[in-house]
């Protein structure tokens, strides 16, 4: 049965596809790069600005009203209101650019009331290796909530979307979270969300301490490198769960509206402690930066698994 998409989500669907040819392309040419890592780098870079700067056109072009939040531009205010003429489709002449703070949209200080939330290419260190698991990521926000997201696989074809009240796809689809009742028989995932550079020996220390301790608690762990496409899979009910720390809100925003209009529930996982509601089968603690996401298929072995999140998470002067 073919699923009536609304015209905000053809907006983001027709960007993705339009921004997956180049990635594709692309992803060839890096791998034969690999003899200079300066170069591959760079090559990575430009691929992941030339996303950006489609998707931005497209988005300009069908919402110029939105404001937009990118990984790699930042905050860029909305050029005004809707209208039928010309939109600005550059995103350099469509407003200031500036850090995200607090504002009308949540993020920026224009009038905007939505604002797009753009990574256009997830997995940069896959990409870099021609390993293909990558996805583009595309949220909107108003005031403060998550109301539709895409998640798009270019390598796959396969495109992940949700918009709020109405649920989560595939395709046509409709995507529901995993109904696995053992979690110790349960997949999850997790990904390294800091750089080379920043694995000092106490942050390797403890997230091999963490991953050790969880590992207790599930059948096993995978890190793919695209926490957007990991969340999707949970959505799918293809991964059990997913956790991660240290995450941006464009890596993250359409996949946790996927996994919660597929069934799961999200929140900040430094309010294990304080939720006492555990008559859902599934939850998932969230927090973009500070902490992780883990779902949580049986009901029985939920307060277990917090306790063991709070203990290995929250541990003192972490």
């Amino acid at each position: 049965m073919q699923v009536i998409r609304s015209p905000l989500i053809n907006v983001l669907v027709r960007a993705v596809e339009r921004a997956s040819g180049a990635l594709r392309r692309d992803i060839g040419e890096a791998d034969s790069l690999h003899s200079s890592r300066k170069g591959v780098a760079d090559f990575t870079t430009s691929a992941d600005l030339r996303a950006e700067g489609t998707l931005i056109r497209q988005l300009r072009k069908a919402r110029p009203d939105y404001a937009i939040l990118s990984e790699e531009r930042g905050y860029v205010a909305s050029t005004g209101v809707a209208s039928t003429g010309t939109a600005s489709t550059g995103a350099t002449s469509t407003g200031a650019h500036s850090s995200p703070s607090a504002g009308a949209s949540g993020f920026g200080a224009d009038s905007a009331e939505r604002c797009f939330i753009i990574d256009p290419l997830d997995g940069t260190l896959n990409f870099m290796h021609a390993f293909g698991h990558i996805s583009i990521s595309l949220a909107v926000e108003e005031r403060g909530e998550i109301i539709a997201g895409v998640v798009h696989d270019p390598l796959r074809f396969e495109t992940f979307w949700a918009e709020r009240g109405v649920g989560a796809f595939l395709g046509d689809d409709r995507l529901r979270v995993s109904s696995r009742v053992d979690l110790e028989a349960g997949l999850f995932a997790t990904t390294l969300s800091f750089s080379k550079k920043r694995r000092d020996a106490s942050g390797k220390a403890r997230f091999l301490r963490r991953i050790s301790s969880l590992l207790d608690s599930c059948e096993g762990f995978r890190i793919s490198g695209s926490a957007a496409l990991d969340l999707a899979y949970v959505a799918a009910g293809r991964l059990d769960g997913f956790w991660a720390e240290g995450l941006e809100v464009w890596d993250c925003a359409a996949g946790l509206l996927l996994v919660e209009m597929a069934g799961g529930s999200i929140g900040n996982i430094s309010d294990v402690g304080q939720v006492s509601d555990v008559r859902q089968r599934r939850s998932i603690f969230s927090h973009c930066r500070d902490a992780g996401i883990v779902a949580l298929a049986d009901e029985v072995q939920l307060s277990n698994f917090r306790a063991k999140v709070l203990e290995v998470v929250l541990e003192e002067g972490d």
